[in-house]
């Protein structure tokens, strides 16, 4: 049984490339490039549409236990600053925006606690 060998391919110097070769490597960066643009500009639309989208079906919304999941999650995985914007919605429910707000407190407790991050040791024993 042969076995096979490994290779690899580290750096290609394109020192070594004819003009044909250029070109040729040229053309599949940019195709590369247009793909990875065409990808991100797919996925913006998407969330454009469902930011669109978002606040009439929250109008619309009549099950609660969906609303509840909905602002838990989203008030979750947002940002401290835009969950404390999202919990003012008028159909967020009071606890949830009652432990976005804990959180901020929380934060805010143990930012007061932690020196900045810019503090000599000096300073912060001089406080």
């Amino acid at each position: 049984m042969t076995k096979l060998m490994k290779t690899s391919v580290k750096n290609i110097s394109t020192e070594t490339l004819n003009d044909a070769e250029k070109k040729s490597v040229d053309r599949i960066l940019r195709t590369g490039a247009k793909a990875g643009l065409r990808a991100d500009s797919d996925r913006r639309a998407v969330l454009k549409a469902i930011r669109d989208s978002v606040g009439t079906m929250l109008d619309k919304l009549e099950n609660e236990a969906f609303a509840y999941d909905f602002f838990e999650a989203i008030t979750s995985t947002a940002t401290l600053s835009n969950a404390r914007r999202i919990a003012k919605h008028p159909m967020c429910p009071s606890d949830i925006a009652a432990a976005v707000e804990a959180r901020a407190a929380e934060r805010k407790s143990r930012d007061a606690e932690e020196p900045s991050k810019g503090a000599t040791a000096e300073a912060v024993e001089q406080d």
